[in-house]
C-alpha cells in the first residue's frame, strides 16, 4: 500500500506532527522530526511519529502513546539525549535506538539502519550505560566546530607585515 509510505500530518491538541503510516500498530517509533519519519518510510517502517525536537508533548498525544509500546529512535548527539530525557518524563519507553556518532537518522544508509535497529537498547540498559561513552566523540566534534566558527568570526583582515618593516622597528 503506497499510501502508507507517504508522511502525513496528524494533529494532537492543535499541534501538528508528521506521522508515517496509520499509527495503528502496537509499537510506535518516536523520532525527532519530519526528515526522520521520511527516512524510516524509505526503509518500510510505517509506525512512526516525529515530535519536532525537545518539547512537552500535548496531553492527547501522551494519552495516545500510553496505549502503545513506545520505542524512540534518536540522533546520537546532545539534542537526541535531551529529547530522551524529556520523553522519559512523559511516557513509558520500551526501547531506545541511537544512531552512530555523527550520523543523523535522516542520513542513515539502509545498511547502517539495519545494523542499528538490531542493536537497540532496552530502556533499562540505555539508562544504565556509561554516560560519556555515547556522546564523547560527538561533543568533541561539536566543540571543535564551535571553536573553528568562533575563530573565523573573530578573524579580521590585517595588512601583512614585511620583513623589512619588522627590521626597521628594531632600530
Amino acid at each position: 500500500d503506497t499510501e502508507n509510505l507517504k508522511p502525513r500530518i496528524k494533529t494532537f491538541d492543535n499541534k501538528r506532527y508528521t506521522v508515517g503510516g496509520k499509527l495503528n500498530e502496537d509499537t510506535i517509533i518516536i523520532v525527532e522530526g519530519r526528515g526522520d519519519v521520511k527516512k524510516l518510510l524509505e526503509f518500510g517502517i510505517t509506525n512512526t511519529i516525529g515530535i519536532n525536537g525537545v518539547q512537552e508533548l500535548p496531553r492527547k498525544l501522551i494519552e495516545f502513546l500510553k496505549t502503545k509500546k513506545c520505542d524512540i529512535f534518536l540522533d546520537n548527539d546532545r539534542m537526541g539525549h535531551k529529547i530522551f530525557k524529556e520523553l522519559e518524563k512523559q511516557i513509558s519507553i520500551q526501547h531506545v535506538i541511537v544512531t552512530l556518532p555523527n550520523v543523523e537518522v535522516e542520513d542513515l544508509t539502509e545498511k547502517q539502519f539495519r545494523k542499528i535497529i538490531t542493536n537497540k537498547h532496552t530502556y533499562a540498559s540505555y539508562k544504565a550505560r556509561p554516560k560519556p561513552s555515547l556522546n564523547k566523540d560527538v561533543r568533541r566534534k561539536d566543540d571543535k566546530l564551535k571553536t573553528q566558527e568562533s575563530k573565523q568570526s573573530s578573524e579580521t583582515v590585517q595588512p601583512s607585515s614585511t620583513p623589512a618593516s619588522k627590521s626597521s622597528t628594531k632600530n
